[in-house]
């Protein structure tokens, strides 16, 4: 069984194809299970957000999503959903929408309406690694996200694996292990760290080492930004990959 749950949608402003492609082109590669979750809009306070939805898309995006959703009853299931950012003061915000929703995963890139954002995919020193640490076991307390996708996108610039990208490892790991929270293999980040050298990537061979050993279940995730990423064949090397280290990979998320 194959099953995406992180899809984005050109309402995104860096995702391109209609919501239909993203549904054909995932049926054409024999998915049985689709969701949506492009990047959450925020009620930000002046400020106008260059790469999500904004929030007055947010109720066309979920009647596009569930239109679809009945269209292709019986050829594929489709869920509505969210990627999220575990902002404290978007919490209340966040288990509302996720009454909305069929589920929302949580994607720990930073808060991009601080103007001493950093995306975590920019990490380069240990201290940026623990604040990374540090927001995204938060939010796994939360108690509303369905997995957690990209865990090691803070090693996508990070030169080394040392000290600091261990503990990182370890300490989500053993979070996810203990909150069952899934974590996600993203193949996007393949095809991201494509052309960089001197720095880790992901998906990172040692971190998921790391949890295998805590015991960690993983979920594969697309993070589709195209259609044709559907037929990426580097899906099924992770599996593999993931079934070598003794780690569970889940087929479908239990919502």
């Amino acid at each position: 069984m194959k099953t995406n749950y992180h899809t984005h949608t050109f309402r995104c402003k860096h995702a391109s194809g209609t919501d239909r492609d993203y549904v054909v082109a995932a049926v054409a590669n024999g998915f049985s299970e689709l969701g949506f979750s492009d990047h959450v809009p925020y009620p930000y306070q002046d400020y106008t957000p260059p790469y999500r939805m904004l929030l007055g898309e947010r109720e066309s995006y979920m009647a596009a999503v569930n239109g679809l959703k009945k269209e292709y009853a019986g050829k594929i299931r489709i869920l509505t959903g969210f990627e999220c950012e575990a902002l404290p003061q978007y919490r209340n915000y966040l288990a509302e929408l996720r009454e909305q929703a069929d589920y929302l995963i949580l994607g720990n890139h930073g808060d991009e309406s601080k103007p001493d954002y950093r995306y975590a995919g920019f990490n380069t020193r240990p201290e940026h690694i623990r604040e990374y640490v540090e927001s995204t076991l938060k939010g796994m307390e939360w108690g509303i996200f369905s997995y957690l996708c990209h865990p090691d996108l803070t090693l996508h610039s990070y030169p080394v694996f040392d000290a600091a990208a261990k503990d990182m490892s370890r300490q989500i790991s053993r979070a996810a292990k203990a909150l069952n929270i899934p974590l996600e293999y993203n193949l996007n980040g393949i095809y991201n760290h494509l052309g960089m050298k001197d720095t880790l990537g992901y998906p990172c061979r040692m971190f998921w080492e790391i949890a295998a050993e805590e015991g960690a279940a993983a979920i594969m995730g697309v993070d589709a930004h195209s259609p044709q990423s559907f037929a990426w064949p580097e899906w099924d090397t992770g599996v593999h990959f993931l079934h070598s280290l003794g780690i569970t990979v889940l087929e479908k998320l239990e919502l």
